[in-house]
């Protein structure tokens, strides 16, 4: 998660695209016509309040630290993802990574990179200060950190550039701070899936406030290519969930007017072992971008 001010809250055109024409997706949502980028309508003026411990454990996911472990697989594929479009050993290079949390990811990629740093307005599992020591969080706003130009080689953003106000400042610093030849990885909903399509706003993914942005390939890669980027490819990425997790989510979906199901899982008072059970889902709405600094 990151705080920037709110470039494109005043601003009339698309940040994928530059068109200037919109229209109404959802009573919250707009969307580019020209290249289908959607955005929560009207944009907030700042989310950093939004993430405190409370969104972590109990708001928008049920208990984040216990689950460790699913989430780190989850980050065991992205990584094995990402390894595939680097010319390099991962060895010899520098990963920094936007919207880090408590650190899951950078424990993972740590024994397979040079060097690894990520940075997180929330509070939580973050050291103080926007610089961060190897391997730690840094808590502060990724466009005020304090990285020199072509210091990074690989930038990742896991499932985080949903939730910020300005993408296309970010991308910008993004492609700043890479080194040439260096690799902009990303996740993020495909608003141009089919379940969406399906379902409407009753997308799960369709979360104002704290998902503000809503990407499918062809918009995110058309903010990428404008940002400098060459883009490498696209693909669909699984996510593993407790089943704890799934029921929390369907339970609180909808916010005082969930959905039947979401009345249900309301209602559910699962075994703890039950609770516990590996969900791995790949609902073909998630996708992971690679684009290369040339």
């Amino acid at each position: 998660m990151l705080k920037s001010e709110a470039r494109v809250a005043t601003d009339p055109l698309c940040p994928c695209c530059g068109a200037r024409r919109w229209r109404s997706v959802h009573a919250d949502i707009a969307g580019c016509a020209e290249c289908g980028y959607q955005r929560m309508e009207p944009l907030p003026a700042d989310v950093v309040g939004l993430y405190d411990e409370g969104y972590f454990t109990g708001q928008k996911y049920h208990d984040y630290p216990a689950d460790k472990r699913l989430i780190q697989a989850t980050f065991v594929d992205r990584l094995r993802a990402l390894r595939r479009w680097l010319k390099q050993p991962p060895a010899d290079l520098d990963l920094y990574e936007v919207g880090s949390a408590y650190g899951y990811f950078l424990e993972v990629a740590a024994p397979h990179f040079r060097s690894v740093r990520g940075i997180d307005v929330a509070a939580v599992g973050a050291t103080e200060g926007p610089g961060g020591a190897e391997g730690e969080v840094a808590r502060g706003d990724f466009l005020e950190a304090p990285l020199p130009a072509r210091s990074v080689d690989v930038l990742c953003m896991w499932d985080t550039i949903e939730h910020l106000l300005d993408p296309w400042a970010t991308v910008a610093k993004a492609f700043e701070v890479l080194r040439p030849g260096g690799v902009f990885a990303a996740t993020t909903g495909d608003v141009e899936a089919a379940l969406p399509r399906l379902q409407g706003r009753k997308w799960r993914l369709y979360d104002p406030p704290f998902h503000v942005h809503y990407f499918s390939p062809h918009s995110l890669s058309t903010l990428l290519f404008n940002a400098g980027f060459r883009v490498l490819g696209h693909e669909t990425c699984p996510t593993v969930h407790s089943v704890d997790q799934v029921v929390h989510g369907l339970a609180t979906h909808g916010g005082e007017t969930p959905g039947v199901l979401g009345r249900l899982c309301r209602r559910l008072d699962l075994p703890e072992f039950v609770r516990q059970l590996n969900l791995p889902l790949d609902l073909r709405d998630i996708f992971m971008i690679v684009a290369e600094k040339p």
